[in-house]
């Protein structure tokens, strides 16, 4: 989540909608296991980000257990049409499959 909230506050900052855009791709690599110690921040709440890492770690794992689509972001259950419920049919573009 912090990843993604980061990505959408630069595109927001630094992108000037002159053209719509149709999505974005952000991509994490070469991050640090969850056993590696961290350092801690002063102006950080530590106790906060311990709550979401337990709650994201909930997430994976009702996840694991009955599948990925089994919890998902509220925002995600309005008009939107998910791939694999069989209610709308995705079409990925061409320029994927050359």
């Amino acid at each position: 989540m912090e990843i993604t909230l980061k990505a959408r506050s630069l595109f927001k900052e630094n992108y000037f909608w002159h053209s719509p855009v149709r999505s974005i791709t952000v991509r994490a690599i070469n991050l640090v296991p969850k056993s590696m110690p961290e350092q801690l921040n002063l102006f950080n709440d530590f106790a906060q980000r311990k709550r979401v890492e337990r709650l994201e770690g909930a997430i994976e794992s009702i996840r694991a257990r009955f599948g990925k689509r089994s919890i998902y972001q509220a925002i995600l259950m309005g008009d939107l049409k998910m791939p694999g419920r069989g209610v709308h049919e995705v079409t990925m573009p061409g320029v994927m499959y050359q």
